[in-house]
């Protein structure tokens, strides 16, 4: 069979896998994006933008929160948070910024659009199924064979192309530790007592993680994650728990819907010769409360960058794409990873209220990057 060549091949069409496709074919690289599923397609997710995903995308794609709300994929947004220990309140805070709610059934296929607006060939309904990372070669499901300068693995948690990494690249087994677990289910605003006008996050339901509710115009996206290696009980039991404590007992029989997701386990240098991990492959996610979009189009941005460097410079790439994420991702879930057990620790709730009402606006401005987890010391580079 002949063999197609790019310049680069994006195994994944998500929000990661789509910027890295606009991006290198908005600079004339000749680029393929490949997904196992066709768009539109669902995507469990709960949801929620910061300010830092919003200046990513007015600067890559040059819309706004008015251009996404125009086409129904922004539909919900608040300028409050607030912290819950198990029922009790701890602090409601205003926020300096917007806390943005997207549908990803919408939002992921407008990135693919646009990505093949600027070019990219893009192949839906076949899986990448084998990657050959010394010759940048893969193999699709159906039989395709295809040869780049570059792979791009942006195929998620399950990445076919990390599989493929050499085993020293990385530590699968704690890998598989620090992988967080969720469940979630989409409600009818109508289905509580309650009216839920901003996100609401719950500590002390499970241990090393935390429950939420976040508000979407017509819906509720309710669910509960923690870290796999850190739990003392099933997450189903868990989530029932939190269930009966926010007076949704009768919601117990209704089907959750469940999947994994990077909790502290992103691989510091995930580059092999030619061949990189962004987003969820490579393990990028905040590790407190699991944020995965910004960094999943972050880490795109700079794979990108480094790929076009090389192939104008021919500076050595791994290199410079291990360096970009020291300096703009790594630094951020390393400190975050640090704190976490300050939030997940059972005995931090006598301090949580505390933290959050002294420190509401600074937590806020941390979520959203505009403040970093070190010290909550203000961002230099707003593009994070």
């Amino acid at each position: 069979m002949k063999m197609n060549e790019y310049d680069a091949i994006i195994a994944g069409g998500g929000p990661a896998g789509s910027t890295a496709g606009y991006l290198l074919s908005r600079a004339g690289r000749k680029t393929v994006i490949i997904d196992k599923r066709i768009f539109p397609r669902k995507k469990l997710c709960a949801g929620l933008i910061t300010y830092k995903t919003i200046r990513l995308i007015e600067r890559v794609f040059g819309e706004t929160p008015d251009s996404l709300k125009q086409r129904g994929i922004i539909n919900f947004g608040s300028d409050k948070f607030e912290v819950f220990y198990r029922q009790k309140s701890l602090a409601l805070n205003h926020s300096v910024y917007p806390f943005y709610f997207i549908d990803r059934y919408l939002y992921d296929d407008f990135l693919l659009k646009k990505a093949e607006e600027a070019g990219a060939d893009v192949i839906t309904g076949e899986k990448v199924v084998s990657c050959d990372t010394s010759l940048c070669e893969v193999t699709t499901s159906s039989g395709k064979r295809l040869k780049g300068k570059f792979i791009i693995g942006a195929d998620g948690i399950n990445s076919v192309v990390r599989r493929h990494f050499p085993k020293e690249r990385f530590n699968e087994n704690l890998w598989t530790e620090e992988l967080g677990i969720a469940r979630e289910m989409l409600i009818e605003r109508g289905a509580v007592k309650f009216d839920v006008t901003h996100p609401m996050i719950f500590f002390g339901f499970i241990n090393y993680g935390y429950a939420w509710i976040f508000p979407n115009r017509e819906k509720l996206v309710i669910g509960i994650c923690g870290v796999r290696r850190k739990m003392k009980k099933e997450i189903a039991g868990s989530f029932n728990e939190f269930l009966s404590a926010i007076g949704l007992h009768e919601l117990k029989n209704k089907r959750l819907e469940g999947y994994t997701l990077p909790m502290g386990n992103f691989i510091r240098h995930p580059v092999c010769g030619n061949v990189a991990l962004v987003g969820d492959a490579a393990g990028f996610a905040d590790p407190i409360f699991g944020e995965g979009i910004f960094y999943a189009q972050r880490s795109a941005e700079l794979a990108s960058e480094a790929i076009d460097i090389f192939l104008r410079n021919k500076k050595r790439f791994d290199d410079l794409y291990s360096e970009m994420l020291q300096k703009h991702i790594m630094t951020e879930l390393v400190s975050a990873k640090r704190h976490r057990s300050f939030f997940y620790n059972p005995l931090s709730c006598y301090y949580l209220g505390a933290f959050f009402r002294n420190f509401g606006k600074e937590s806020a401005e941390t979520i959203h990057g505009i403040r970093s987890h070190m010290g909550l010391k203000k961002q230099r580079d707003l593009n994070f």
